[in-house]
């Protein structure tokens, strides 16, 4: 989305330097950072951390004051289990089901060891961000057109605007789409889990790990578990276990399957299911030829950056954000930051 954490990265690394502005489609900033509160339990839609192993997202995170806002993942707990036949057994970033699990992730050199988020989770920075933007960020301008010679963007209420430069941070078919462009060698993937929570003495499996990774051959409904009260501080009271489970099929599969795997005592006390309309991007073997041969024929002025292109994780989006902002800051007075 335009007012995504690239997208407001970007915005925030030129605001100044240059007039910027950012179409956001939607009512709230975040793209697929998103939390919702319900009482004490804290529930992330989409990603719920980031790594330090990278530098660009702790880097800016620090700068925009919110060292008192973060918290480590619980080191004692740092392992993971991967369902075999049925049971439980510890495993570790190198195993084969992990790796597949993390997909994206693995390829692009993540430290498992290295998670941060925020007490009041992920989107206390596109929130900070935003509140250091200010009315630089347009809420519920959907862009439905874009005249790339003339750098016009309009929007489905009407309005339009012009720059001298556009950055287009949305998902990689949309950016095609305003562009007059199709990318089908673009895969993705869809994103659904659903945060259940119970009594701490309602399970009685310690939940000693950050989460549980079932291979397709356990024939199973769901992909994986994260024991999100295991991983963090700050997400449930402490008399409570916190579950998010990620999806193949419905939300109702969730609680049948960990009443399966981990045979709680009674029905879960919050049951919240969340279906992303951003897809994760999925890179082919040749990602990197891809993306290199698309941005050789954009027009000039016209810039892309986001999960679609140069690493999924947060911290590759805040670089990515750094470098086409040294870029533009270089090329000219504006930039406009769509999202359809």
């Amino acid at each position: 989305m335009g007012a995504g954490i690239t997208g407001l990265s970007a915005a925030y690394f030129l605001k100044d330097k240059l007039s910027v502005k950012v179409l956001e489609a939607s009512g709230q900033v975040g793209g697929v950072i998103q939390t919702q509160s319900q009482g004490r339990f804290v529930l992330e839609q989409g990603p719920d951390c980031f790594m330090n192993q990278k530098p660009w997202g702790l880097e800016l995170a620090l700068e925009l004051g919110l060292q008192s806002e973060l918290i480590e993942s619980k080191d004692f707990q740092r392992r993971v289990f991967v369902l075999r036949n049925g049971s439980f057994e510890t495993s570790d970033h190198e195993d084969k089901a992990v790796a597949e699990f993390l997909g994206n992730r693995a390829r692009v050199g993540v430290n498992p060891n290295a998670f941060l988020t925020f007490k009041k989770g992920m989107q206390t920075w596109p929130k900070a961000l935003w509140d250091n933007l200010g009315d630089r960020v347009i809420l519920g301008a959907k862009a439905v057109s874009m005249d790339v010679a003339q750098k016009i963007i309009t929007c489905e209420s009407g309005l339009q605007i012009q720059a001298k430069n556009i950055l287009l941070t949305l998902p990689a078919h949309e950016s095609a789409k305003l562009l007059g462009l199709s990318w089908p060698h673009f895969k993705t993937t869809q994103t659904a889990c659903v945060h259940l929570a119970y009594p701490r003495n309602a399970v009685e499996h310690p939940l000693d790990a950050f989460g549980l990774i079932i291979p397709a051959s356990e024939n199973r409904k769901i992909s994986a578990m994260t024991f999100v009260s295991s991983k963090f501080d700050h997400r449930c009271p402490e008399d409570f276990v916190l579950i998010r489970v990620f999806l193949k099929g419905e939300f109702s599969d969730a609680r049948l399957e960990v009443q399966d795997l981990l045979k709680p005592k009674c029905a879960p006390v919050l049951e919240a299911g969340y279906r992303l309309t951003y897809a994760d991007p999925k890179y082919s073997s040749d990602h990197e030829a891809q993306v290199l041969a698309i941005e050789k024929d954009l027009p000039e002025g016209i810039f892309l950056a986001g999960s679609p292109y140069r690493g999924v994780g947060i911290s590759d989006c805040v670089y990515q954000a750094r470098q086409v902002s040294d870029m533009i800051g270089v090329h000219g007075c504006s930039l406009l930051i769509p999202a359809s």
